[in-house]
């Protein structure tokens, strides 16, 4: 019989965001890995709370087919679930599910579903952008501070719809709690700054300003208070996403 070794990884990367008016630093921490060796549990019945579990979160396409797991594995798969809220959970698991079928794709760094890697170097903010008391989900990715990207979901009738995209190179996100984020974006001495706002289910931007820095005038990048958005002095902060790994065992 195939058995197969599921393996969380929990990473945290280390994101630096470009000053401003402040600075945020998550420090990259140890990774642990938990390996399951197929040959040391040979239960591989299905428990009722896994599969009460599954079927509740309509997970079980994420199970590789003809692939059994063994009871101690089960556990594993719910409880890399269960820390996370409901509300965080269902974007997750649909963003998984579309990555499965085929039907999302993110970037080559961030996972490989063929080979069972989900959800690398990735992180997430929740933000109600279009002030309806559900939260969009924004997703943030790439393995450096040059390739990072902002991707903005939501949920209609418990689908899971992409907004838009914007990129994330040396930016940071601010609101003022209206719905709207500005994007900030500087790195030497060139900067690029824009708002969005969510219309229906599309992500619009619209650009605020941009330069470049003249360091003969011993210039600093401009404040935006300067372009009347002073008010977006709320910096969103993003939390990171384990890994999931779903190995079948050789």
């Amino acid at each position: 019989m195939w058995k197969m070794v599921l393996i969380l990884i929990l990473t945290v990367c280390g994101d630096k965001y470009r000053e401003l008016s402040e600075s945020t630093l998550f420090a990259k921490s140890e990774t642990t890995q938990i390996i399951l060796p197929s040959d040391t549990v040979k239960d591989t019945a299905v428990n009722d709370e896994f599969q009460a579990f599954i079927e509740r979160w309509k997970l079980t396409g994420l199970l590789p087919e003809g692939r059994t797991m063994t009871t101690e594995q089960q556990d594993e798969f719910i409880k890399y679930f269960q820390q996370f809220d409901d509300v965080t959970r269902n974007y997750i698991i649909l963003l998984l599910q579309g990555i499965a079928a085929d039907t999302i794709t993110l970037d080559e760094d961030t996972n490989d579903h063929t080979h069972g890697v989900y959800l690398m170097l990735s992180s997430y903010c929740l933000y109600d952008m279009n002030q309806n008391g559900i939260p969009e989900f924004i997703l943030k990715t790439g393995g450096c501070e040059a390739a990072y990207k902002y991707t903005v979901y939501t949920v209609v009738n418990d689908k899971l719809i992409k907004c838009g995209e914007l990129s994330g190179s040396h930016s940071s996100l601010y609101t003022n709690g209206s719905g709207r984020f500005v994007r900030y974006e500087g790195h030497m001495g060139v900067y690029n700054i824009d708002v969005s706002t969510l219309e229906g289910t599309t992500l619009k931007t619209q650009k605020i300003a941009d330069g470049v820095l003249d360091y003969g005038k011993n210039e600093d990048y401009p404040k935006l208070d300067k372009y009347n958005y002073g008010d977006y002095d709320q910096s969103m902060s993003f939390r990171e996403i384990p890994t999931l790994f779903l190995v079948p065992a050789g």
